[in-house]
């Protein structure tokens, strides 16, 4: 009784929430245009040439490559996480719409110290590919199996909180090996094509998780996911992740072909 009358005294109305985001949308629009810019030079080769130098390396590249295929991978199942499962279950098994809110706000709170821990303590961590894939395992596994064995929201709360912390971890790791690897003057191309990958298989994440709920239902769906990520996890293991405990080398490797 409590919990519904905090809920209803901080509740808003969802027209009023999509009138606060639009406000904060155009708040970043003005900062944008606000922002002095500076002309670059137009390249060279041209937009087309110098894409095609970014495909070229992430081609030599392994270590990146590998990097952006589990990306693609473990997005769509994160989105389908956050977009499908989470408010099927929070609806049909919790009860409470509130859960949906406080799990999610778990997960960003904890993943943000995740980040602060990192950045803090991080250069004491030791090997990067060790604390990458326990990062990975706990922080991608443990939430689809919490609500798979349908949990308590005092659980998942728990569960999602150490999960966002240890996921806090993987994403300084990924920008510090991609930085120290990928040559000054590519950069922005590299990266870019590495966005536009890894990132290109989360709306298929939505469509493939409403399908597979639908089609055999919530809890088979998140044992199933919750298989393909640790399936996902033992990519860590392989040998090409070495070479992140290594960048500075693999670097000197990579970028000779590249002038």
């Amino acid at each position: 009784m409590a919990r519904q009358q905090l809920a209803q005294s901080l509740s808003i109305s969802a027209a009023s929430v999509l009138v606060l985001n639009s406000v904060l949308f155009l708040a970043a629009l003005l900062v944008v245009i606000g922002t002095p810019h500076r002309s670059a030079p137009k390249p060279a080769r041209g937009c087309r040439g110098e894409l095609d130098e970014g495909i070229r390396y992430l081609r030599e590249d392994r270590l990146i490559a590998v990097i952006i295929v589990l990306l693609l991978v473990t997005n769509m199942l994160d989105t389908a996480l956050l977009a499908v499962f989470l408010p099927v279950y929070t609806a049909s098994i919790l009860h409470d719409p509130v859960a949906l809110g406080a799990i999610v706000g778990v997960m960003g709170a904890t993943a943000l110290l995740g980040n602060l821990l990192f950045g803090w303590l991080g250069h004491r961590a030791g090997a990067r590919r060790l604390v990458f894939t326990v990062a990975f395992a706990v922080g991608g596994v443990s939430p689809q199996i919490v609500l798979a064995l349908e949990a308590e929201l005092p659980v998942i709360l728990l569960v999602v909180g150490v999960s966002g912390t240890a996921t806090g971890a993987v994403n300084p790791i990924l920008a510090v090996v991609t930085y120290e690897r990928i040559p000054e003057r590519m950069r922005g191309r590299v990266l870019s094509l590495t966005t536009l990958v890894s990132q290109g298989g989360t709306p298929l994440g939505v469509l493939v998780g409403g399908l597979l709920v639908d089609g055999i239902g919530l809890v088979p769906t998140l044992w199933l996911t919750a298989g393909c990520y640790a399936t996902a996890v033992v990519v860590p293991v392989l040998p090409v992740l070495r070479e992140m405990n290594d960048p500075a080398l693999a670097t000197g490797e990579v970028a000779a072909g590249h002038p």
